[in-house]
């Protein structure tokens, strides 16, 4: 409704101050007559509205049984095979942990990363 031309045609007429920052009475634009939606109209939106609402809410459940299927899946991986994890190094994967962007400017990222094989730490350089 507050998009058609006879609404914003009525405020246009309304409005006054500079058209950088229109004012308008709050009275003034209570008094405009907007059009009402039949009943039959009404019932078809809340019946579209209500089909969206069930099926939000089934995706929800569904989206609830999925989260505990899986936690239930990870609990007894996880206590079936506790004595079975081996532990490797990141760089035997080929993963590399690294914070380009901390480093600098995307367009010179390779200049500025150093990847270890030995521990190391981070280092923050403050220039004064």
């Amino acid at each position: 409704m507050m998009q058609t031309n006879k609404f914003k045609n009525y405020i246009n007429g309304i409005a006054f101050g500079t058209t950088g920052q229109p004012n308008m009475k709050i009275n003034d634009l209570l008094k405009f007559k907007f059009q009402h939606v039949s009943l039959e109209i009404q019932n078809k939106i809340v019946k579209i509205l209500d089909a969206l609402d069930k099926k939000v809410e089934l995706n929800n459940q569904m989206n609830d049984n999925l989260y505990h299927i899986s936690k239930s899946i990870f609990k007894n991986f996880y206590k079936n095979n506790s004595g079975n994890w081996n532990l490797i190094k990141i760089s035997d994967v080929g993963l590399y942990i690294s914070d380009y962007v901390a480093n600098g400017s995307f367009k010179n990222l390779a200049e500025n990363v150093k990847i270890y094989d030995e521990k190391n730490y981070a280092l923050l350089e403050i220039q004064i």
